[in-house]
């Protein structure tokens, strides 16, 4: 009895932060799109999803460039 409760409220705890995780991502896509940035609008389409996903690495990517050509241009 016991480990069933226990297996309970790990899942209800589970279903939370799995809730909570889901409101970030759609503050940050709200965010996003607020901010102009292409391709960004709160969606929960897996597809979806992995774009913005990809776009966010690129923008990071190309962030940590400019980052390094502006080093070495000092």
């Amino acid at each position: 009895a016991v480990e069933h409760r226990i297996r309970e409220e790990q899942r209800a705890m589970d279903q939370k932060i799995v809730l909570e995780l889901d409101r970030k991502v759609a503050d940050q896509q709200s965010t996003l799109e607020k901010a102009g940035v292409a391709g960004f609008y709160v969606t929960t389409n897996p597809q979806e999803l992995t774009l913005q996903m990809n776009l966010l690495e690129l923008i990071r990517k190309l962030q940590q460039r400019g980052c390094q050509v502006g080093k070495a241009a000092l």
